[in-house]
């Protein structure tokens, strides 16, 4: 679908990996899978999907697989929350080779660390080995931001995950 086949958007956020919930969204949303596989897909609308896919759930795969095929497909676009933020933070080290990563997790004499692996447990205890190698490297596609209410949602979201990151920027 292109962009001026789009009548409206349909904004979806805080997943955290139920996959069988997000589908049945999807599902009174009406966006169908052609033939039963594939990408789901709808008509005329595109899915927004703004982040904090991750963590918590327990089928966190299912929606990163749900959400790649429908970006990869054109039906939808993504934006990364504060969870994937700091999913993408737990995986980068930070600086390289120093054994220290952006988010701590693994470093016994920061008092932070044993919370954040913690936080992301669930997550960490899904994506394992190769997999937990590939998925920082899944870059969502940018957004374009041509309608006022896409654009005023967005705003609305940066700025949560903004304020969780920075205060002072509330």
């Amino acid at each position: 679908m292109t962009d001026s086949e789009v009548s409206g958007y349909d904004v979806i956020g805080d997943i955290h990996g139920c996959a069988d919930e997000l589908e049945g969204l999807l599902g009174v949303l009406g966006y169908r899978r052609d033939g039963g596989a594939g990408p789901y897909r709808h008509g005329s609308r595109r899915a927004i999907f703004v982040g904090d896919l991750i963590d918590r759930g327990p089928q966190q795969l299912g929606v990163l697989q749900t959400v790649k095929e429908m970006v990869d497909s054109g039906s939808a676009r993504m934006v990364l929350g504060n969870h994937e933020f700091n999913a993408l933070a737990d995986a980068t080290e930070w600086p390289v080779a120093s054994g220290k990563f952006l988010r701590p997790h693994d470093d016994p004499s920061d008092p932070k660390s044993a919370k954040n692996e913690r936080q992301h447990e669930e997550f960490l205890d899904q994506v394992r080995g190769t997999q937990r190698t590939h998925y920082p490297t899944v870059r969502p596609p940018r957004v374009s931001l041509d309608d006022d209410q896409l654009r005023s949602c967005l705003w609305q979201r940066m700025r949560t995950v903004l304020a969780r990151i920075r205060p002072e920027m509330r």
